[in-house]
């Protein structure tokens, strides 16, 4: 099955950018009438949507990962740490309920793996 082409390949990157670096930095995108009456017109760019949607999303999961990370590494006494056989777990608690967050592991060759709910109780558990 043949993929459709983009309209107006320079709109149509704009669009896609603007779409994953608004949802990886936090916030919604800001489309302009231009960028919306392409998506309209162009069967290609809004067919690839859900895809620059998920990588707005991956962007902004690993963007997080980096941030606890770089907490820990700064020494900040929210971020729990302990080493497992699979590497360095963090665990950054939730503001208003500490027996949850986020764990992130840094394995041996530094990779850091994007964040997951946990509670506290499961991370102790972590060998």
């Amino acid at each position: 099955m043949k993929k459709n082409r983009c309209t107006d390949s320079d709109l149509g990157g704009k669009v896609g950018l603007e779409i994953v670096f608004s949802i990886g930095a936090g916030r919604e995108p800001r489309l302009t009438a231009e960028y919306r009456k392409h998506l309209e017109d162009c069967e290609c760019c809004r067919e690839s949507v859900p895809l620059w949607n998920e990588k707005g999303q991956a962007t902004r999961r690993h963007s997080l990962a980096v941030r606890i990370v770089n907490l820990s590494r700064k020494g900040d006494p929210a971020i729990l740490r302990r080493n497992t056989k699979e590497g360095l777990a963090l665990f950054k608690p939730d503001e208003h309920d500490a027996s949850k967050g986020l764990y992130v592991l840094l394995d041996a060759d530094h990779n850091i793996f994007d964040p997951e709910g946990m509670n506290l109780e499961d991370f102790n558990r972590l060998e």
